[in-house]
């Protein structure tokens, strides 16, 4: 009696180490695949040095923009500072 719960059990610990073994493979597989996918999105971005070129002109232009900017309200208020003493003459 003793003995056949003991394989009963046996048995149930083998079906438990397998079922866990055959997930472990298809985690495996899963995170390969995934890894995969991943490797070719980022064979297909954008380099990082096209990238870099790219933020750089932005920042250039920015800083152009911003001068012109400042120009444009310099010239604003100078016109402005000139109306003002042309009515007060």
């Amino acid at each position: 009696m003793d003995d056949d719960r003991i394989n009963v059990h046996r048995n149930h610990v083998g079906i438990i180490v397998w079922s866990d073994v055959l997930m472990l493979f298809f985690l495996q597989d899963m995170a390969s695949f995934k890894i995969a996918t991943l490797q070719k999105t980022r064979e297909d971005s954008v380099p990082y040095s096209e990238l870099e070129a790219a933020n750089k002109q932005y920042q250039e232009l920015t800083e152009k923009y911003r001068d012109l900017l400042e120009k444009s309200n310099s010239m604003v208020a100078n016109n402005e500072h000139s109306a003002t003493l042309e009515v007060s003459e």
